[in-house]
């Protein structure tokens, strides 16, 4: 990414982005994968301590998400989720007003558009409340990491790298 200084221009939204938000340089996943990634985010306690897990778990009622916390401080509450191992399946909704995921809204991984919409649908007739929280969660930057045109891989490549090969 350029705004991390990459030499070329590669990130020209992102980087007009950066200038008017917080970006940080070093960030810590507490886990390689989704479920208790997002129960650490959303508890701020590590996967040892809430126990997500395990595909099978789910937060216990004993954790106060985020969530809670701001709607016990008059703040309306709301999460879109496009991925299936952050859903209420879990009890990864606990707390939020208003939640969808893809148990029962998508068929299928919805893309960043789709959840991006709902969540400006949702901001749109409280626009004007100074006390929103909402949660969005999009699968698209996720592996298999392709561009969405094959032939545009290339241009990543620097002078003289061997071809990419499928």
């Amino acid at each position: 990414l350029s705004m991390y200084g990459y030499p070329r221009k590669t990130s020209p939204h992102l980087d007009a982005f950066s200038r008017q938000a917080l970006s940080y340089s070093l960030f810590y996943a507490n886990s390689p994968w989704t479920k208790p990634s997002v129960a650490s985010i959303l508890t701020g306690q590590f996967p040892s301590r809430h126990g997500v897990e395990e595909e099978r778990t789910r937060l216990s009622d004993k954790f106060i998400a985020l969530p809670e916390a701001l709607s016990a401080n008059g703040y309306q509450t709301a999460g879109i989720v496009g991925n299936g191992n952050a859903s209420g399946a879990f009890k990864l909704n606990q707390g939020f007003h208003h939640y969808i995921d893809t148990r029962s809204h998508w068929d299928g991984l919805p893309t960043a558009r789709q959840v991006f919409d709902l969540g400006l649908a949702w901001l749109k007739p409280r626009r004007n409340q100074k006390r929103l929280f909402l949660f969005l969660f999009v699968v698209d930057p996720h592996d298999p990491y392709h561009t969405p045109n094959p032939r545009d891989e290339r241009r990543w490549l620097r002078k003289g790298h061997p071809p990419i090969i499928r």
